[in-house]
Formats: structure tokens, sequence, C-alpha cells
């Protein structure tokens, strides 16, 4: 992370959807470049959330938002329970849709040959957003 006063100039605004975005490629880019970094923000969620702020050159976050890393095998991802509850008489909806991290950063292929069509249409769609 970089010392305080030594920001760049304009902060990202965590309510407009493309600083969101932006500010969460450069997290999880770091988190690809910097083993270090990475093992810090996985066993620690408080400074996950606070690196998220720094790194992604955030103003703030809102208090409720929560930032929880995982890696990615399956016994780190049973560590996270999550439910999506639809509203009454609502259809359910695509978990991972609207998610600002549910996509990777990276410049390979998010969608290795055999992810269903489905699958790699809703993620085209959630990128455009």
């Amino acid at each position: 992370m970089q010392p305080k006063g030594q920001r760049k100039n304009r902060q990202l605004d965590w309510n407009n959807h493309a600083d969101q975005r932006s500010g969460a490629t450069k997290f999880l880019q770091k988190t690809a470049d910097d083993p270090q970094f990475r093992q810090d923000v996985l066993a620690n969620p408080s400074y996950a959330r606070e690196a998220l702020i720094e790194v992604g050159n955030f103003a703030s976050i809102p208090p409720v938002v929560q930032v929880i890393c995982l890696g990615p095998s399956t016994q780190e991802r049973a560590r996270l329970v999550l439910f999506l509850l639809p509203e009454s008489n609502q259809p359910v909806q695509d978990p991972l849709l609207y998610w600002i991290a549910a996509w990777p950063p990276y410049d390979h292929d998010p969608m290795p040959p055999g992810t269903n069509a489905r699958t790699k249409k809703m993620a085209a769609r959630a990128r455009k957003r």
C-alpha cells in the first residue's frame, strides 16, 4: 500500500459502478502480482477491507460492505456460505451476476473450454455493466 499523503489525485467513488470495477480490478491484480499481499488479505478480512480502500483508491467504502477473500481451493471456498434471498414471488437471479469482484482482472480467458454457454453469457453481460 502507498504511504499516507501519496494517494492518487482523484479518488474513486464506491457508489459509481464503473469506479467499483476499476478499484476491484486494481485490488485483484495486486493479489496476483504480490504473494505477500495475497497472503495478508486472505488471512485478515479487516486488513482486506482497508487494503481495498487503499489499493482501489476509494475515498471510502460504506461500513456495511464486507470484504472477504478466499483462495481457489474447494476447502477454502467451503469456509464461506452465502445465501442470496430472493424477494417473495420474484425469480431467482444468478448470485454472481452483479458482484463487482465475480470476474477476474487477469488477461487470460476467464471461461475455460467446457464452461456452459449460460455462464459465459452472464459473465459477459456482467463485465459490460
